[in-house]
């Protein structure tokens, strides 16, 4: 059946059902477009059967999660009123969008449709967090109350938008287009302020914001965009443009003109393969098919400078000399030789000038010479990359319980204190699902009320007031993201193998398990439904995780299926997440307003510091004789010991290297030795490893006996991932190989507690005694979200003044690494501050300049460690100007720091930093969305090869790390070190290498944008952007570090420039030939010109606008006066 006919079958159908008439058509329509929109997905130039395959994968997917059963309808149907209401016009196969004001008509016309503005319920517990009424949310730790088949209700609030697109949305929502619109059109009031009347070409102006298309700057001000309009930049940006929209017509051959080279061509592109420094020479014939015209050979000229090739002919056209009239049926050879000193892609567009009779006329080829290795045939793209499709599949109505593991016998702690469900409330899950910067005007009355409570809790400053109210909403943001998140490790139609040790077990393999993607513990679960025809398919059957192998799980599911199954059966699996850490930090941000934590909390000069101090003998005689020497840990120690800043907390800042750990631990010593009868601390770090480090810092030095410690660790911890040393001290009963939970008598017997945040929420339950606990001690506090950091505080520590309140104790560096978080929404109201950095940056009496010595910390209750023990001073310098104001004063050993000072792979002796310039390519493989970079891991592995070469120092591979922002080349470089038995050296995200050090650091940036005429400085540079996780980056390392990237693409960031400037400036550079931007724009504005490719109309209009701005500011200024 044609287009035409399933649009007249259609109609005849609507006929009889009025429910869908043309204005439901263009609603969908419209709706439609508004989703391209926010997926960044350009219509114009696209192909039909592409959007097709956009509507009926991506759209109807995501409109089934906003209308559940909502019938669809026919792209065809959908796609045929976009084109009767002139929105999209088809030329062939190809879309092309008409003018902005028919877009926007149709937009206006049909605004009332979106999914994003459809009515809801109204809500009255929003700000009742743990309401029994609130709906059911999509997480583990949800008990079952009877056995069998449970039956679900249908519950429309449960499923929800992802975060990121609406977000992406709701930064232009309809209003806001006729706001500023009306907004644009007011005076000009000075100074001069452009409106749409008199704005220039590919600028617009939204929400008091202007910006330009072509180069993707934005400008706050007339001013500001007077400026960039003058640049050279935005002129190259707007030809080149230009000269990107114009490329199918610039390749064609014409005029009698056919230019062919000896080299594999597509559509207007010559492909060559290259190796390193061997030259490859390929000949361009250009052919006058005239029987009768002369045609004359202006000019020919690479259009972008890139060192790699070179133009070589005969008449010298190439070197500007001379001009080559080509005869009726002859032709001319141009020679370009190309040769690559470093493994890369290579682009650049060739432009031929010709003259036909006084009629000038122009061809551009592009050339793409790639330079390979064995190494990036070995890396390279497997499959194709394929847009990973976001599973949506509803819960079953019908849940078959699964089979749970053995109970537990070993908790011996009480739970007296209540943990609550702390579900989401239906009403804000829906306000969620239509963003949070939606126009009032399209709430109801209830609704336009309920939305500006939960505003003005969420925009007023975090105050003791707000503070549960607000850090309740801001978790269930980040719920409703992992809901989201986790649905796309979702598997379909695998099989699963029965346990051949015990066969009431299946056997799953999880890809990712072992890189916690997903994460999955003992004692979680996750659910499966059967894909065989006829089965029900509205069943789902939950299997509890017994055992977690490398990239295994081993699940107990019910006896109906168990009875069912047979070898090679497939299945549907659906993942969920452990909410239990979500119901500590909601139980504790509720704990800390009931038990009146504000002096805690929320220091203040009146109440810092108001507590009796401990009587301590002075000098203090440190374990750890390193510390001796150093000034700061010392007043740090002392000042924990006799209580100084209590109720306040004492904050330890750490920058890199400088020992807060050890400073933390020598406290603990210090206060076991001089409190010995009354003291007990509560240790916590984030992590696991974090603690155990704590742990094996305690017992390394031989101090404290073993049986006044204990570790304690989850049930759900895998026995293998405890360090040797640990075990001794941990909370496991080898007889029975279960871990166990000691009474409170017998915890209150130990001297030390050492735990993770959430497994301390378990003491919280166990409800102690106000001041069982005399110090709280949280390592890497500022990695850990608020609520989360004070899961051991809220619930143990008193702030009574009658009684003796704990000493707190945070350590961290709010400048590394904070928490990781899902939501958008939780990040734009500070959930990603953790509660360290709040301190520093928002509270008064944490500032420098609150003492009578000046501009320094008040180390009555803060103290920043100064002595770097980690790196050479050269590694050092740049982060400790950007980020510790210069302060920092490198002490590591001289001999380990200089390690490399000689080594031949150094660009210069002595300065051991290398910042290697390479122009690869980040790709992306099969349903993967990270990237990776193939000339970048061959580059890797030659530095990993020439280190363990070196003669001057013999290299232990343990001592080299290899840091990747992007999971999949990590993966990339682990297994090509698997196949070159390199195992030994670590390779990591920036996260994995958090309070880690080597030796030598190899950093493999990845995002490359080698394009042809990139100026595009909107350019995503995703993780690289975030000056948090480049300062982490460059101050792991020792002795020796290297940085592997693209200088062009890195550039857009102002850090990574810094760091490129700086290696340039000291002799650290190499690799692929490097200008400066300025240097770059002016030669390529040369080039343009010289071919007259330069559109002299669009720069013209710009400098008319300039000059207009000028004048017309100058008058303002002169009014006001």
């Amino acid at each position: 059946m044609t287009q035409y006919d399933n649009v007249i079958c259609y109609f005849v159908k609507m006929s009889t059902r009025k429910s869908r008439d043309v204005s439901e058509l263009s609603c969908r329509g419209n709706d439609f477009l508004r989703f391209l929109e926010t997926q960044h997905q350009q219509v114009n130039g696209l192909k039909k059967t592409d959007l097709q395959t956009i509507y009926n994968t991506e759209y109807l997917t995501y409109r089934c999660q906003i209308h559940p059963e909502e019938s669809s309808i026919d792209f065809d149907i959908v796609f045929q009123s976009l084109i009767d209401n002139s929105v999209l016009h088809l030329e062939g196969d190809v879309l092309q969008q008409l003018h902005k004001q028919s877009a926007n008509e149709y937009f206006y016309r049909n605004s009332g449709a979106s999914n994003f503005y459809q009515r809801q319920p109204t809500y009255s517990d929003i700000c009742n967090p743990g309401s029994q009424s609130a709906a059911i949310s999509l997480g583990r730790n949800e008990n079952f109350s009877d056995k069998g088949a449970k039956p679900k209700k249908k519950m429309q609030g449960k499923l929800v938008v992802d975060q990121h697109t609406a977000l992406n949305f709701n930064k232009f929502p309809s209003g806001t287009r006729d706001q500023a619109s009306s907004e644009s059109r007011g005076n000009l009031a000075a100074p001069f302020s452009p409106t749409l009347n008199n704005l220039p070409k590919y600028v617009s102006y939204k929400n008091q914001i202007y910006e330009c298309s072509p180069c993707g700057a934005k400008c706050t001000s007339g001013g500001e965009l007077h400026r960039h309009l003058e640049g050279r930049r935005h002129r190259l940006s707007v030809i080149t443009m230009k000269l990107k929209k114009e490329r199918e017509d610039l390749i064609q051959d014409k005029n009698s003109i056919q230019i062919k080279a000896d080299c594999d061509r597509k559509n207007g592109t010559y492909f060559l393969d290259l190796k390193e420094g061997e030259e490859r020479t390929i000949n361009i014939t250009i052919k006058n098919t005239s029987s009768e015209d002369m045609i004359e050979l202006v000019h020919c000229e690479m259009l972008k400078r890139i060192r790699v090739f070179t133009l070589y002919d005969e008449k010298d056209v190439t070197e500007q000399q001379n001009k080559v009239t080509i005869l009726p049926d002859s032709t001319y050879k141009i020679r370009i030789s190309a040769m690559a000193k470093n493994v890369g892609n290579y682009h650049a567009p060739l432009g031929f000038h010709f003259n036909l009779g006084g009629h000038e006329f122009h061809i551009v080829k592009f050339i793409h010479a790639k330079c390979k290795s064995a190494i990036t045939d070995t890396v390279k793209s497997t499959k194709p990359y394929k847009r990973p499709r976001q599973s949506w599949r509803r819960e079953a109505a019908e849940i078959v319980e699964g089979y749970p593991l053995p109970k537990w016998c070993g908790d011996n702690l009480p739970k007296t204190l209540a943990l609550q469900r702390y579900r989401i409330p239906e009403p804000l899950r829906k306000i969620i699902n239509r963003g949070l910067n939606l126009s009032l005007e399209r709430y109801s009355e209830t609704d336009r009320a309920e939305l500006t409570i939960l505003k003005s809790i969420l925009e007023k400053p975090l105050d003791f007031e707000n503070y549960d109210k607000r850090f309740s909403a801001l978790n269930h943001f980040e719920e409703t993201q992992m809901e989201v998140d986790i649905r796309k490790y979702d598997m379909e139609a695998v099989p699963m193998k029965e346990c051949p040790n015990n066969r009431r077990l299946l056997r799953l393999e999880v890809p990712g398990l072992s890189e916690n993607r997903p994460s999955v513990l003992r004692g979680d679960w996750l659910y499966v439904r059967i894909c065989v025809e006829g089965s029900n398919a509205d069943r789902e059957y939950q299997g509890y995780v017994h055992e977690v192998r490398q990239n295994e799980v081993a699940l107990g599911f019910n006896k109906k299926l168990m009875d069912q199954y047979v070898r090679g059966m497939k299945f549907n699996v659906r993942f969920v997440f452990n909410r239990l850490p979500l119901r500590l930090q909601h139980r504790a941000v509720a704990l800390a307003k009931d038990e009146g934590l504000q002096d805690v909390l929320f220091p203040a000069p009146k109440t810092i510091c108001n507590r009796s101090v401990n009587i301590v003998a002075q000098p203090l005689v440190f374990y750890n004789k390193d510390l001796e020497n150093n000034k700061e840990q010392a007043i740090a120690i002392n000042n924990i010991l006799i209580g100084m800043s209590r109720p306040a907390p004492y904050l330890v800042f750490g920058p890199p290297g400088t020992g807060k750990t050890v400073t933390i631990v020598e406290a603990m010593m210090q206060i076991w030795k001089n409190f010995k009868t009354k003291c007990r601390i509560l240790a916590c770090a984030p992590s696991n490893s974090a603690a155990d480090l704590i742990a094996t810092r305690l017992l390394k030095i031989h101090v404290i006996p073993k049986n006044d410690i204990i570790r304690l660790n989850a049930f759900s911890r895998s026995w293998d991932s405890i360090p040797s040393e640990v075990k001794e001290i941990s909370n496991y009963d080898r007889s029975t190989c279960q871990y166990f939970y000691p009474g409170q008598e017998t915890i209150q017997e130990y001297k030390i507690i050492i735990c993770t945040l959430v497994t301390a929420g378990r003491l919280v339950s166990a409800n102690f005694q106000s001041c069982t606990f005399s110090h709280f001690f949280v390592d890497e506090s500022g990695h850990a979200v608020e609520p989360e950091c004070i899961i051991p505080l809220a619930g143990i520590l008193t702030n009574d003044p009658q009684l003796k309140c704990g000493q707190v104790v945070l350590a961290g560096d709010p400048k590394q690494l904070g928490p990781i978080l899902r939501s958008p929404f939780a990040l734009q109201y500070g959930l990603g501050e953790s509660l360290l950095q709040r301190f520093m940056s928002k509270c008064e009496v944490y500032k420098r300049g609150n003492t009578q010595s000046g501009n320094e910390y008040d180390t009555r209750i803060i103290t920043k460690l100064l002595r770097n023990y980690r790196s050479h001073p050269a590694i050092l310098k740049l982060p400790n100007r950007m980020f510790y104001e210069g302060e920092l004063d490198s002490c590591a050993d001289i001999g380990k720091r200089e390690t490399y000072c000689g080594w031949e792979g150094l660009p210069k002796k002595n300065f051991p930093v290398i910042f290697h310039g390479v122009i690869g390519q980040d790709e992306r493989e099969e349903r993967s969305p990270s990237f990776f970079n193939a000339a970048e891991v061959d580059k890797v592995w030659s530095y990993i090869q020439l280190l363990l070469q070196y003669k001057g120092y013999k290299v232990n591979p343990k001592d080299i790390g290899v840091i990747s922002p992007y999971r999949k080349q990590v993966q990339k470089i682990q297994a090509l070190l698997r196949k070159k038995s390199m195992t030994e050296i670590s390779v990591g995200s920036v996260e994995e290498f958090q309070g880690q050090e080597r030796l030598v650091i190899i950093v493999s940036t990845v995002r490359s944008n080698p394009d042809y005429l990139s100026l595009d400085i909107k350019y995503k540079l995703g993780f690289l952007k975030n000056e948090k996780r480049f300062n982490v980056t460059l101050t792991r390392a020792k002795a020796l570090l290297i940085v592997i990237g693209n200088p062009q693409t890195l550039s857009h960031d102002e850090h990574w420039k810094s760091f490129i400037d700086y290696c340039k400036e000291n002799g650290g550079y190499t690799g692929i030939s490097c200008e400066s931007e300025e240097e770059e724009l002016q030669d390529m504005e040369e080039r343009l010109q010289l071919m007259k490719l330069w559109d002299h109309d669009e720069v013209e209009n710009t400098a008319k606008f300039v000059q207009d701005y000028g004048i017309r500011n100058d008058s303002a200024i002169a009014r006001d006066k």
